[in-house]
């Protein structure tokens, strides 16, 4: 069994009756956000396999399973970077995980700089384009058939 195989099983007994239906990876500054979950259980990345511990300051490096509304939410507080000299193919298991955990969509937050005056820190922006830089991807390897083909259509990835 793979790492993000255990994770999921992990999650979706942590999740009991209810598993998720909606992943969030909650960036610099966020982690509070889950604190609105009702019925919140929390696991630390420590006790999840195939999680590193969060290295980046206000990543508070644990997993909040809860419901927000009527959805029951899977959320990371906190995530891990390349930058930190994590292996591409291990940054995937933490998404990998929830997709086999049950999550159909998944919101990811970062903190993000912009250079118009329109935009100042601490303003919220979606963004709608991205960088895909070449031999920095977590595809590299052999392909796992259960997540699905290697090569995703990112055609209409932000619509």
């Amino acid at each position: 069994m793979s790492a993000y195989q255990k994770a999921a099983q992990q999650i979706l007994s942590l999740a009991g009756a209810h598993p998720p239906e909606v992943g969030v990876i909650l960036g610099s500054g966020l982690a509070g956000v889950a604190e609105s979950f009702t019925d919140a259980v929390v696991l630390p990345y420590s006790e999840i396999d195939g999680f590193p511990p969060a290295g980046v300051e206000g990543h508070t490096g644990q997993l909040v399973m809860g419901k927000q509304g009527s959805c029951s939410v899977a959320c990371l507080q906190g995530r891990w970077h390349a930058y930190e000299g994590h292996d591409l193919a291990d940054l995937a298991v933490p998404i990998r995980a929830l997709k086999a955990a049950g999550c159909k969509s998944l919101l990811i937050t970062c903190a993000a700089g912009s250079l118009q005056k329109e935009m100042p820190p601490g303003s919220l922006m979606m963004l709608t384009d991205h960088i895909n830089w070449p031999g920095l991807s977590p595809l590299i390897g052999p392909n796992d058939d259960e997540i699905g083909p290697r090569f995703t259509d990112l055609s209409n990835a932000y619509d």
